[in-house]
């Protein structure tokens, strides 16, 4: 084995000067940093059995050799393959140990002069691996190293005798690595010299070619590509059109298989017919018609039609006015809130006294409502008070505290108009103010549902359909409210203050709906048919 030490300013110099002097099969025992640069031990010819059979000739244990004879040997005779089975840290080297003889026997030739002869060979190189191999065996037995001692000591020269047997270094470690390992339980530590987990040594390249170290790889990372989201892909755009046609050819064929079997029964038949005359939307009028007897005679149908049409509508548990507080009438204009505001105060003054309802009108734009809300206070004898804003609808409420119910009358807007998301804040940032929704029930079913879909975010306790009187298809202002699940607190039905408003009845309501269509067929005069020639 040739062991030798290299000094040079950087590792790729180093591992160039180790492929020079000793070959590409040459396998670094060590490295660290010093004055110059990096000093790197490496070693050639490594034979290991030559060792072992001379201890074992000599009748030596190698299990009894010091860790700096073992040191001392593995200068000269480190394997290349070492990296598999004992990890040296690649760290500064210490000074070596001192190497103690033991006397020999009688019988026996002494051990310590199959080692003489190696440890001659060895001086010259560096004492690095002394510590390396002591620190390798220490983490094998699971102990920590022993510090070396210092450099004055003298260590202890052995006489070789005259016949010297052949070394077998690399048996010899062989068999201690072996009892190391099955006194530790076949224990094993992997070699870190310049890297982790991975020995220097230098590879092998051609004889006129530049040494040059091999770079870490590096995994390729796949490059980010564009891809078309499922709104912009044509081909799902047009699956789902596709399914939405597709759904509403199911639905159409649904219905119209309701409708057969509505028709298979003389009473569902008739039920459906009279709540789509009386403006009822056809889903509503289906659901009312299904839960019909079908063995009901014609006669007694409209008295169960009603009653069903009743279950279905959303009422009011009690009467919002008799909470008492502060009560926001809001709605579209035109929709009666002004007029139902002095009715709803009629009521409770009715109930209890003038001086315990007040009436606070928000209405400043419209021309004569506060004339108008100032006129319905003094026939009834209640408290007018107007307010601008946000500020002044406050400063109202404060003066007003001890009234156990105001009623505010709000700004009517259109359900497109961008300042009743204005109002809605506005009433929201008042503090205890509850809100009915005011709805009159001679409208459109679709523009009610809108303004019901637009006020949703003032949270309204329920409904006020207003002008009962003024249509003949009230089935559309139920259909909206049962589509809706809108509780419905009060209906109004003329323009009188102090009597034309009630309380919601589900059964009451159903059965006006009927009346209003009945009055709407009948000619209230002779000659409305009769047309004037001039």
């Amino acid at each position: 084995m040739n062991i030798k030490s290299f000094v040079a300013s950087d590792m790729r110099t180093a591992l160039r000067m180790i492929r020079d002097a000793q070959g590409p099969d040459a396998v670094i025992l060590s490295s660290r940093p010093v004055a110059g640069g990096i000093e790197v031990v490496s070693a050639t010819e490594y034979d290991q059995a030559a060792l072992t059979r001379a201890m074992r000739a000599a009748g030596a244990d190698p299990a009894d050799v010091s860790p700096a004879a073992l040191s001392a040997l593995a200068q000269q005779q480190l394997p290349a393959g070492i990296p598999a089975s004992v990890g040296i840290p690649a760290q500064p080297v210490a000074a070596a140990q001192p190497i103690s003889a033991p006397p020999p026997p009688s019988a026996q030739p002494d051990p310590a002069a199959a080692f003489a002869a190696v440890m001659d060979k060895a001086r010259p190189a560096t004492h690095g691996a002394d510590s390396l191999l002591a620190r390798a065996r220490a983490r094998l037995l699971g102990q920590p190293a022993e510090p070396a001692p210092a450099a004055e000591s003298a260590p202890v020269h052995v006489t070789a005798p005259d016949t010297t047997a052949q070394v077998d270094v690399q048996d010899f470690a062989a068999a201690l690595r072996a009892r190391l390992a099955e006194s530790e339980a076949q224990a094993t530590v992997t070699l870190d010299m310049t890297r982790p987990a991975q020995p220097i040594t230098a590879a092998p390249v051609a004889e006129s070619a530049t040494p040059v170290i091999e770079a870490p790889t590096e995994t390729a990372r796949p490059a980010l590509a564009l891809v078309p989201g499922i709104e912009t892909d044509p081909a799902i755009v047009a699956m789902r059109e596709e399914m939405a046609r597709m759904r509403a050819l199911m639905e159409a064929q649904m219905e119209q298989l309701s409708l057969e079997r509505l028709r298979g029964s003389p009473a569902r038949a008739a039920a459906f017919d009279a709540l789509t005359g009386y403006g009822c939307e056809q889903a509503l009028a289906q659901a009312v018609a299904l839960r019909v007897d079908p063995s009901l005679p014609l006669a007694e149908v409209s008295a169960a039609m009603l009653a069903e049409l009743a279950d279905s509508l959303s009422i009011c548990a009690s009467e919002t006015i008799d909470e008492g507080g502060v009560i926001a009438l809001v709605g579209p204009t035109g929709a009666g809130k002004t007029t139902t505001a002095a009715k709803l105060a009629a009521r409770f003054a009715a109930r209890h006294r003038a001086r315990d309802v007040a009436l606070i009108t928000t209405d400043c734009e419209r021309p004569g409502a506060h004339e108008q809300l100032q006129a319905y206070g003094r026939k009834l004898g209640i408290t007018v008070c107007e307010a601008r804003g946000i500020g002044g609808l406050q400063l109202a409420l404060e003066q007003l505290a001890d009234y156990p119910l105001v009623l505010v009358d709000t700004t009517g807007y259109a359900p497109t108009d961008r300042a009743l998301f204005n109002q809605i804040l506005w009433l929201r940032a008042t503090t205890k103010v509850r809100s009915l929704l005011v709805l009159p029930a001679n409208g459109h079913a679709q523009d009610m549902g809108e303004v019901i879909r637009r006020y949703r975010p003032a949270a309204p306790e329920g409904l006020i359909l207003t002008k009962l009187d003024e249509t003949g298809y009230l089935g559309s202002a139920l259909s909206v409210a049962a589509r809706t699940a809108m509780p419905i607190a009060y209906t109004t039905n003329g323009q009188r203050i102090d009597s034309d408003i009630d309380a919601a009845d589900a059964l009451s309501i159903a059965q006006a709906m009927e009346s209003a269509r009945r009055s709407s067929d009948v000619a209230t005069h002779g000659i409305e048919t009769r047309h004037a020639v001039a």
